[in-house]
């Protein structure tokens, strides 16, 4: 078995290449990851993959700000969002929440996340403080944003957001110290109609990722992409 994924660019911006690539490796289910739900469910509509597939729509709450300067507006993503739910469903459809910055910003970021994770699935991920994105917010003198001097926030820190969550159902993805799931788990080939007894190892992709290791990328890109976001783990 292989899963597509499109972790290394984004879905909307390379749907041709993503589905060419996942014809070509023979991929039994495909995760698309991206900023512009509305642009790739029109490219959807137009050409919808041969295989099943889930939708993560990635939505911060801070497209067209300094932070994600071509992202869509939010308000925008929503309603794509929605209309991905009414398509494929709420188990194959996900609110990406990724990343959180825990700062000020984070206040519109969390009444994104309790307003909308109850309509499907919601995956969130903290903020990495990476030290080519510290040199990148100073070029792009971003004052409002100052990154934690560790790689991760500290836990007490990402568990008090948690809390902060009422109990809401999310999944946390690749944090450590905390409960986290793959973006590629059981949960997920269920959902895309598949058999999730035939694998159990999972990836060694990176420390804390919990990835099955059927997770196959699509996307050959290692450069930041036209979203031009502050925060990308791609160096310039």
């Amino acid at each position: 078995m292989k899963i597509g994924i499109t972790e290394r660019g984004d879905a909307a911006l390379n749907y041709k290449e993503a589905l060419d690539r996942a014809d070509k490796l023979s991929v039994n289910g495909i995760v698309l990851i991206t900023k512009d739900p509305t642009k790739l469910l029109d490219q959807i509509i137009e050409k919808p993959p041969k295989i099943p597939y889930i939708v993560h729509c990635t939505i911060t709450g801070f497209g067209g700000t300094e932070l994600e300067p071509n992202v869509p507006h939010f308000s925008k993503s929503l309603v794509a969002y929605r209309r991905f739910i009414s398509r494929i469903g709420p188990q194959r459809t996900v609110l990406r929440v990724d990343p959180i910055i825990l700062q000020d910003l984070s206040k519109e970021t969390l009444a994104l996340v309790l307003i909308n994770c109850s309509l499907g699935r919601t995956r969130i991920s903290f903020l990495d403080s990476y030290s080519h994105i510290k040199s990148r917010l100073v070029k792009r003198k971003i004052k409002d944003l100052v990154l934690f001097p560790t790689l991760h926030y500290p836990v007490l820190l990402r568990r008090n957001f948690l809390n902060k969550l009422d109990g809401k159902p999310v999944e946390v993805c690749g944090e450590p110290n905390l409960v986290s799931i793959g973006c590629v788990s059981t949960t997920d080939i269920n959902a895309l109609g598949l058999d999730s007894t035939i694998t159990t190892s999972t990836s060694r992709q990176r420390a804390d990722c919990n990835c099955l290791a059927v997770k196959t990328e699509l996307l050959n890109n290692k450069h930041p992409c036209h979203h031009n976001c502050s925060y990308c783990y791609w160096k310039d």
